[in-house]
């Protein structure tokens, strides 16, 4: 019994080293030089790991950089709480803009835009995007609370509102995200829901 117990630590280790390794060498080659020309056989060479493990364990390209991305840090995008709603938009569509300038940024907003045909990757990418709207409309819920803006603001709405022109720009335009562009959008926004106003 003790053996066998040993055995399956040693076993579960070693697919969590696997894991580790594959994951953070996909990151580094995203970081490096983005999602387009990236191969599993470059992932491979670079974590260590035979390409048709790779593949037995992800089954496709797609589904090993979804997975890589769903393990990067919250802390790429922190949620603000500097006591106002303004200033809240603001920092949120700074720091957006930031991120999407930077090669992983922008390589995980192409990721998770991608159209693709498995529905495990489409439920990966659509849950990506539902937690990270939820998590940015806690600002919109503690204005709501300081009462500086109505009750019935939908949060979900008003941080697509911000978001979205951003990743028109950075996605479809292939614009740079200018300076400027982050505090036009938080006013248009936050003038919006104050407008809304009963």
């Amino acid at each position: 019994m003790v053996a066998e117990s040993n055995v399956r630590r040693r076993v579960n280790g070693r697919s969590a080293r696997v894991r580790q390794s594959v994951i953070e060498s996909t990151l580094e080659l995203i970081r490096e030089g983005g999602i387009d020309q990236l191969t599993v056989a470059q992932v491979a060479s670079r974590s260590g790991v035979h390409e048709t493990s790779i593949y037995r364990r992800w089954g496709s390209r797609e589904k090993l950089l979804v997975e890589a991305i769903l393990d990067l840090s919250e802390s790429d995008l922190p949620v603000p709480d500097s006591g106002s709603f303004r200033e809240d938009l603001t920092i949120l569509a700074t720091e957006l803009c930031r991120y999407l300038s930077t090669p992983l940024g922008l390589a995980v907003a192409q990721l998770l835009s991608w159209p693709v045909k498995d529905l495990a990757v489409a439920e990966m990418q659509g849950g990506v995007w539902r937690e990270r709207t939820a998590a940015a409309a806690v600002v919109v819920k503690r204005a709501i609370d300081r009462g500086e803006v109505p009750e019935n603001t939908d949060p979900r709405l008003v941080i697509e509102l911000l978001v979205a022109p951003i990743h028109w720009r950075a996605l479809v335009l292939k614009e740079e995200l200018g300076p400027d562009l982050a505090v036009t959008l938080a006013k248009a926004v936050f003038d919006g829901v104050r407008c809304s106003r009963p």
